[in-house]
């Protein structure tokens, strides 16, 4: 009887041994989902195994569950609170999550404990760099590196720290973009906004927009916005716009993501018309992100072009590169007007980063070019051509752990029209983004130029987004 016990027992080790391996496999592979359906059954066979819940977290993770991992590596600390990996886990996570705090006390702890935990050093620099605690991040890297001399990591930190090269997208330990398409995993939130546009030749735009980004499951996204714009023109009546939409995202797999929607747009004189999107995302390689789509979308950059109800449909590709502390951003589209214009539209940029202290610098270059078949006279974007050429100097400052605030400047030469001779031109930004627990308010300010059939006029706009977190 002992014996058989004993046997019964090695056989479910060794399924518990396979289940693991299998899952690690599906984790190397890429196939998140898979491993967290092998794992997840595993651990119901063997809810003591802790190894297949850490390596479920870490599946979880991975696919970007984040609170699904939190409460996991927390059920394991309840239970153990002296559990190394389930709380350098827990870091991770609560890394991932921006709650930096409580992720830097737990690096903290483990190195109390270890002062050569080399995965606990370098979430911790990691945590403080993206914190712009410089200096205390130069004291971890080298106590690190002291007991660690040959880590890769620690190393490339190090330099990157003294050649002032950070920045905060180069701290993430796996690399890859956010559903967002670049940027950290989010939470859900609540937006409004209110927007003021007033150009030089006497338009007028108050816009106020209302938006809802949730996650209905752990791989789809909804996104609700709604949308009313009021349009105030010297010599045109005024014009109430209201558009309501509802796009939905997709996570596919790994490197996949779908993104669907539709809804509406009410002109002031009470026609509806309907709106979509159509598209899909492709990360294949880390830092590395192609989409294409179909877009059917109002045109009503003023009073003007909303009195002709234009509407606009066709398809559009975007494509983001960064390796290391360069950034190349390019974009273009086809549309087919409701006038019977037809535009073909696009623009690359190439920047660079470099970073001192508290501060992020970019510098680079941008190309516009936009061309229209006909110039309608219906008060949007028209010139038959249009091309710019601007250098590009922005900067990044970071105020403790509840205030940034960015500036970018762009001058250059712009040509208006085909065969027409290039002329000095010029844009400037400013933003900021102060965070307040689980609250942000982000104003801007923007300066440039509406170009139009008759011209390019100065154009001024203000915005202010409330967003909250859940």
């Amino acid at each position: 009887m002992a014996a058989l016990l004993l046997g019964l027992s090695a056989q479910a080790q060794l399924s518990a041994d396979a289940s693991l391996v299998a899952g690690r496999e599906a984790i190397l592979s890429r196939n998140y989902s898979k491993a967290i359906q092998i794992l997840r059954a595993a651990s119901e066979r063997y809810p003591h195994d802790t190894r297949l819940k850490l390596e479920l977290g870490q599946a979880y993770v991975c696919r970007g569950d984040l609170r699904d991992a939190e409460n996991l590596f927390r059920s394991l600390l309840a239970a153990d609170p002296s559990d190394r990996n389930s709380k350098l886990e827990l870091a991770h996570a609560l890394r991932r999550r921006r709650q930096l705090a409580e992720a830097d006390g737990l690096y903290r702890e483990l190195l109390r404990r270890n002062p050569s935990d080399e995965p606990a050093a370098i979430g911790l620099a990691s945590n403080l760099i993206r914190e712009n605690k410089l200096t205390e991040a130069r004291q971890v890297l080298n106590s690190a590196l002291a007991a660690h001399p040959n880590s890769l990591r620690l190393q490339e930190y190090s330099d990157r720290l003294d050649k002032g090269e950070m920045n905060l997208r180069e701290v993430e330990e796996d690399g890859t973009f956010g559903e967002s398409g670049g940027e950290p995993l989010r939470g859900e939130t609540l937006d409004s906004t209110s927007e003021y546009f007033g150009d030089s030749s006497g338009n007028h735009i108050w816009a106020f927009r209302q938006a809802l980004d949730a996650r209905a499951t752990p791989r789809f996204r909804n996104y609700l916005k709604t949308e009313e714009r009021l349009f105030h023109s010297p010599i045109e009546p005024n014009q109430l716009v209201f558009t309501v939409g509802d796009e939905l995202r997709a996570q596919v797999n790994e490197w996949l993501a779908l993104v669907g929607g539709g809804g509406a747009v009410r002109f002031d004189d009470g026609k509806l018309d309907g709106t979509c999107r159509a598209g899909l995302e492709i990360q294949p390689v880390r830092r590395l992100l192609v989409s294409a789509e179909f877009l059917r979308n109002p045109v009503y950059p003023n009073g003007e072009a909303a009195e002709f109800r234009v509407m606009a449909q066709g398809v559009g590709t975007y494509f983001k590169w960064q390796p290391g502390p360069w950034t190349f951003n390019a974009w273009w589209n086809r549309q087919d007007y409701s006038d019977a214009n037809t535009s073909n539209r696009g623009s690359g940029e190439v920047l660079r980063s470099f970073r001192a202290e508290k501060f992020l610098f970019e510098a680079g270059y941008r190309l516009t070019a936009y061309s229209f078949q006909s110039d309608t006279e219906h008060g949007y974007y028209s010139p038959d051509l249009y091309r710019s050429h601007l250098g590009v100097l922005g900067t990044q400052l970071q105020v403790g752990k509840h205030f940034r605030a960015e500036w970018a400047g762009r001058l250059g030469a712009e040509s208006i029209g085909g065969g027409k001779p290039f002329h000095t031109a010029w844009e400037s930004s400013l933003s900021g983004e102060l965070r307040l627990g689980n609250w942000e308010i982000v104003p801007h300010y923007a300066y440039y130029h509406l170009v139009q059939a008759s011209g390019a006029f100065r154009a001024n706009v203000g915005i202010v987004t409330i967003r909250y977190r859940f």
